[in-house]
């Protein structure tokens, strides 16, 4: 049997894992050749280390390296060769790093420095927290499957009411982690968990009822924590920890319940940045500039170019740690040193160890001394305070070559990444951290993960690998979802040439309202979702007073369209139906027309709730009304001439709100799906300021109202845009195509619009 020959090139994580990897599979000694060919005589990659014999066997590596405590894959591999090694009799068990547990130490304690905003020049913004972390009994590595995102959620969320119901999180009696919370946020953690509880386990069976409900009970706390986030209580350091720990945790959980990460994975959410996703979820200011939210960033090096300025804040050191259990395996002299610390950091693109060590000489004097105060001597740091001399005690680089670099998570990303199988090439697989491997961060682990998939690709055998379920999907759902429209262009034939048509100019606006109000003028079956443009506890609805001309079928000529009518319409975006899952979908509540024909093609092939009403339509006003006692009355006026909506600050906006698909209900209680594409790409809008009264005594129509409305604005705001004419043509799906619309609104309300 003539066996394989595989060349394995490079000796990082990455590639030495797949070589292992393959020696676990069954007979591969009898099936492969394996060479491995690396650069220099070191293998490790980015976690290499080496001695300088000129400093007492100083051990000098490229970076920190902590391995965290879900590092199952990694820490699992590591055991199986300690095992191995004495196994083969390469290794005592007596010897120093006879095995795993020698050669790893447990962190049990982590140090932050928070810069606390003071009122006293004679106050040091800096406090130390110093985070004594409760151990357990599990080994590392013995995890075989990671929690789904739904159960993973529930894990936080218990953690979190524990952590309400003793008051201070700690590890015994006397050893607290700084960490409390003022009473008073229980109950609203306990909503959210009775919620998350009588739902399936399953999260493709949640409904869309409950997923909305899980929404408002966690808005509702979220007002809470917000509303304790008070001057007083940020001067508190444990109650300050306390509630941005809950910020952060309700605006985490906001994000997955509200998007499709139960059901499609974590990397769904790769679309937003980490701090803007939070942001957008309602997290507060004041919790993302957070330490603990810093040291997300830091923890993976992730600053493009080495910008730390990036979350506003110049911190001087990334990671800092005593690694002092390296001592008694370095040559020191008794006495030694008393400890060993490593700080680390991104630097700028370009930067070389001349100027870094420049970096390095200014931040001592500036900096150190706020993390070190003991180690000031007449006003400066005492550099006596170094074992033998600076030069010798300072060991200091700047990677910067290729192989040395990070590769970075940044938002967007996650799919541009090839999965290992997906070089492109029938005989070449990949391996690294910068592989779609899972865990998509440059780590030890994401590396090993990265390497076990590229074993499993080449000799067909389905090895462990702890929290991979990602990479079967490669980048294949993204494109999918970015190939899917709403619109008539997506129709297959034989429905593609017969749809509506026509054009149309008019007035929109949307304004806000309670949300229990908003949630009672829905139909059974079709749910209230959740808006990021309103104010907590309010929902959009939206009025326009339009006029449409030139309407007919697609296979109708000019002559025979519809003659000009008059439409009065009230909508309520950003709803759901369980059938439609997370797809934020517009809910046409009630249309007062004066064209029979619109009324009747709209009620029959789209389930339209129109109605017959007397309407006058003129530049400025907007009159409906009819025997029932409607009076509906807009009068506006134009401000600037139109200009096209695709260049205007608000475009994306506007499109969120008016490029939904429609979701309507019969008197059957079936559900339809159409999309009505104002084909805002090629619209042209003008602001309008304007005041509405509305009177409609039928319980299904329009809300009472009377109110001023506000004009668009020139500039992009995160609110509603306000009033605006419209002038358009439009196309509406044929009514036959609701199955495929519907999936088309699912596979899109998960790609993010960064319009």
């Amino acid at each position: 049997m003539v066996k394989q020959k595989i060349a394995v090139v490079g000796g990082g994580v990455g590639a030495i894992t797949a070589d292992y990897a393959i020696t676990q599979t069954p007979d591969w000694d009898k099936t492969f050749d394996v060479t491995l060919y690396q650069m220099g005589w070191r293998n490790g990659g980015k976690g290499a280390s080496g001695r300088n014999a000129r400093f007492r066997q100083r051990i000098e590596e490229r970076g920190l390296h902590v391995w965290a405590g879900f590092y199952d894959n990694a820490f699992r591999n590591m055991r199986r060769c300690y095992e191995k090694l004495v196994q083969l009799g390469l290794r005592k068990v007596c010897d120093p790093l006879g095995t795993m547990d020698k050669a790893f130490k447990p962190l049990s304690h982590l140090f932050l420095a928070e810069r606390v905003p003071t009122t006293s020049l004679d106050d040091n913004p800096w406090r130390p927290w110093v985070i004594d972390l409760p151990g357990n009994t599990k080994q590392p590595g013995s995890e075989t499957r990671v929690p789904g995102p739904f159960q993973m959620m529930l894990r936080i969320l218990e953690i979190i009411i524990e952590f309400m119901k003793k008051g201070e999180l700690e590890d015994g009696p006397h050893r607290q982690l700084g960490i409390a919370l003022p009473t008073g946020l229980l109950a609203d953690h306990e909503a959210i968990h009775r919620q998350v509880s009588a739902m399936p386990a399953d999260p493709t069976q949640h409904a869309a009822r409950d997923t909305n409900a899980l929404l408002d009970f966690i808005a509702k706390a979220q007002a809470a924590v917000h509303a304790m986030e008070t001057a007083e209580n940020i001067q508190d350091d444990a109650k300050r920890r306390g509630l941005f720990l809950v910020d952060i945790g309700l605006a985490y959980m906001r994000g997955v319940v509200g998007s499709d990460t139960f059901t499609n994975g974590y990397d769904v959410l790769d679309q937003w940045e980490f701090t803007d996703r939070l942001r957008l979820n309602n997290a507060s200011d004041l919790a993302l500039d957070w330490v603990a939210i810093r040291g997300c960033y830091d923890f993976v090096f992730g600053f493009p170019q080495g910008n730390t300025d990036r979350q506003g804040d110049t911190g001087a050191g990334t990671v800092i740690q005593a690694m002092s259990h390296l001592i008694p395996h370095e040559d020191w002299p008794t006495p030694g040193p008393a400890s060993i610390s490593y700080f680390c950091a991104p630097a700028p693109d370009g930067e070389m160890l001349e100027e870094f060590n420049a970096t390095v000489a200014s931040w001592m004097v500036k900096d150190l001394l706020d993390l070190w105060p003991k180690a000031k001597t007449r006003g400066k740091f005492d550099k006596g305070l170094f074992y033998e001399s600076p030069e010798a005690a300072i060991y200091s680089r700047v990677n910067m070559y290729g192989s040395e670099r990070y590769v970075l998570s940044v938002a967007n990303s996650v799919y541009h990444r090839l999965a290992p199988s997906e070089s492109g090439f029938s005989n070449l697989y990949l391996a690294g951290d910068w592989t779609r491997c899972g865990l998509n961060a440059g780590c030890v682990e994401g590396a090993t993960m990265s390497g076990i998939a590229c074993a499993s690709a080449i000799t067909g055998v389905d090895l462990l690998n702890v929290g991979a379920e990602d990479i079967p999907r490669e980048n294949t759902l993204l494109e999918k979802a970015m190939f899917q429209t709403n619109s008539i262009s997506g129709t297959a034939w034989p429905l593609t040439p017969f749809f509506a048509r026509g054009e149309m100019t008019g007035v929109f606006f949307f304004y806000e309202r309670p949300r229990d109000e908003v949630r009672a003028m829905l139909p059974d079956g079709i749910h209230l979702g959740h808006c990021p443009m309103v104010r907590p506890g309010y929902h959009p609805v939206g009025m326009s007073f339009c006029r449409y001309h030139n309407v007919r079928g697609s296979f109708i000529p000019n002559v025979l369209a519809m003659r000009p009518y008059g439409e009065a319409t009230f909508a309520i975006p950003f709803t759901h139906t369980d059938e439609g899952r997370a797809a934020p979908l517009l809910y046409p509540r009630r249309l007062y027309v004066n064209n029979s024909s619109a009324i009747l093609a709209g009620k029959v092939f789209y389930a339209m709730p129109k109605t017959k009403a007397d309407i006058s339509v003129g530049n400025t006003r907007f009159a409906a009304s009819n025997a029932d006692g409607l009076a509906i009355e807009f009068r506006a006026q134009q401000h600037r001439d139109p200009v096209a909506l695709s260049g205007h600050p608000a475009h994306g906006a506007i499109s969120d709100l008016l490029d939904m698909t429609f979701v309507t209900r019969n008197r059957h209680g079936r559900l339809f799906y159409n999309a009505f594409d104002l084909q805002l790409d090629r619209s042209y809008v003008a602001p309008v300021t304007g005041e509405v009264s509305v009177t409609d005594p039928s319980p299904d129509g329009f809300p009472d109202t009377q109110m001023a409305v506000a004009p668009l604005l020139d500039h992009r705001g995160a609110g509603l845009p306000g009033a605006f004419r419209i002038w358009c043509s439009w196309s509406m799906t044929n009514p036959l195509d609701s199955r495929r619309v519907r999936h088309a609104a699912e596979a899109r309300s998960w790609v993010r619009r960064n319009d």
